[in-house]
């Protein structure tokens, strides 16, 4: 479990594919779970860039294209080093290494290795992995791609070789006057016989540049097979139908056919699956998506229903809501039973005033309501450096060990609303106090009579700063 864990997160701190540049970027995260009717911290992570690179996901709100990522976990009352990612780019800023070490006994150790090589024209005609072998210390392969161009930066070869599985094989692709793949021949590989065709697959466009048809066929005893065919038709650029036939003892049979509507603004509002019916030699329904707009044309229901009993029934709802931005402030899953939809799972996000995420709550329904499972935070910078993350204030608790109360006294850039936390020394959080702070010298009282002796741990975050220190109930 905690390899897992550990994977994951590292996972998360690689997901920095090249995205157009934003105008801000990640530096902080935090991950929290809720659990036992309180919160404790799970992990948190920091990242460092260059110049002007680095910006958001835009799909996961995660750092991209940062020089290195800080994982850290709690450690009694401190943040301890977990893990760190760190990369290397070219002067366009096309990513060259990305490593991962593991923080063990106070030392930084190698775990694993990404690489991208790239020609004069900026194709990618390299890339791999490479896992760290402890006891050679050295780097060893997993696996490596690479690949060929044509004049048009077309990729024309990529060879695959899974150094771990000794595995090895061959696209080889085909491109029409307009650039687009008509021909890709997938080889395996072989030590005494070198590669051989596996398989094939040709596509068919229509005038628009559409993808009308997809034909798959097999390689069996030195001559090709036919597989299956995929065909789709549309009304204007908008897909309508969409069907697969597939080869089976010596004849064309069918699969399965999709049907799209769309409303006036081409948003996809139905869509129906079907299974062929061979009884009835037609087609079969199976299930469908029911989709409902906003004004701007924000998806805010999606309903998912099965063909049972030649009726449809409802399985799955999804209901969003959407800032003035087109940002998803709440995504809420519901199932269906026993004629009535039951809310299950419930994902609540903030935003900043510049449309960036800043905040996701998770939460589960049961027993009658809504119970947190997790939460996610994050701040920004923009580009230049000029930062919206939290950064660490100077903070003091006195009296210090305390009896009855204690104040916590500090100084704020700007006025706005204070929310100071209370946690023991598990992590867990105590109690929440919700206040305001002015310009300049600010103290914050906490009665401290209904707490248990021990030593807490206080975080206190206000517009712009946060501060965290300690202090001791008697």
């Amino acid at each position: 479990m905690k390899r897992t864990l550990l994977l994951t997160s590292i996972l998360l701190l690689q997901l920095s594919s090249i995205f157009a540049q934003n105008s801000a970027r990640v530096i902080d995260t935090r991950h929290d779970l809720f659990s036992a009717g309180s919160w404790s911290y799970f992990d948190s992570a920091h990242y460092t860039y260059s110049g002007s690179r680095g910006g958001i996901d835009p799909e996961s709100s995660s750092a991209a294209n940062y020089d290195q990522g800080l994982r850290l976990i709690p450690s009694g009352i401190a943040w301890a080093t977990d893990s760190r990612t760190t990369k290397t780019y070219d002067a366009s800023d096309r990513e060259l290494t990305s490593i991962v070490q593991v923080m063990s006994g106070g030392n930084w150790l190698n775990y694993s290795k990404t690489y991208n090589n790239y020609d004069a024209n900026g194709d990618l005609i390299e890339s791999g992995g490479q896992g760290w072998d402890s006891v050679g210390a050295v780097w060893r392969d997993g696996e490596i791609f690479t690949n060929t161009y044509d004049a048009n930066h077309h990729r024309v070869t990529s060879i695959g070789d899974n150094h771990y599985s000794h595995y090895k094989s061959m696209d080889s692709l085909y491109y029409n006057g307009s650039g687009q793949m008509i021909i890709n021949i997938y080889f395996t590989y072989d030590s005494l016989t070198g590669y051989q065709y596996a398989a094939m697959t040709q596509y068919e466009y229509n005038a628009q540049g559409k993808q009308t048809k997809m034909i798959q066929y097999t390689r069996n005893a030195g001559v090709w097979e036919n597989y299956q065919i995929d065909s789709t038709t549309y009304t204007g650029t908008d897909p309508t139908t969409s069907v697969a036939i597939i080869w089976t003892s010596g004849t064309w049979q069918t699969g399965h056919r999709t049907t799209y509507e769309y409303d006036a603004m081409h948003n996809d509002t139905l869509s129906t699956y079907y299974l062929s019916d061979s009884l009835h030699q037609g087609w079969r329904p199976s299930s469908r998506s029911i989709a409902v707009y906003n004004g701007t044309n924000d998806r805010t229901l999606m309903t998912q229903q099965q063909y049972s009993n030649n009726t449809w029934q409802n399985s799955q709802q999804t209901a969003m809501t959407y800032n003035n931005t087109h940002g998803e402030l709440l995504y809420i899953i519901r199932t269906w039973s026993a004629g009535a939809w039951l809310d299950n799972t419930k994902y609540e996000s903030t935003f900043n005033s510049n449309g960036y995420k800043t905040s996701i709550l998770l939460s589960n329904y049961t027993g009658g309501s809504w119970v947190p499972t997790g939460r996610y935070y994050y701040w920004y910078e923009d580009v230049n450096g000029i930062s919206e993350v939290k950064k660490n204030i100077d903070t003091k608790a006195y009296p210090d060990p305390c009896r009855d109360k204690f104040e916590i006294a500090y100084s704020a850039d700007k006025a706005g609303a204070a929310t100071l936390r209370l946690y023991d020394l598990s992590g867990k959080l105590v109690s929440t106090t919700e206040t305001s702070t002015v310009t300049g010298d600010n103290h914050i009282s906490w009665e401290a009579f209904a707490l248990s002796g021990g030593m807490y741990i206080y975080e206190l975050s206000i517009p712009g700063a946060t501060g965290r220190g300690k202090v001791m109930v008697e």
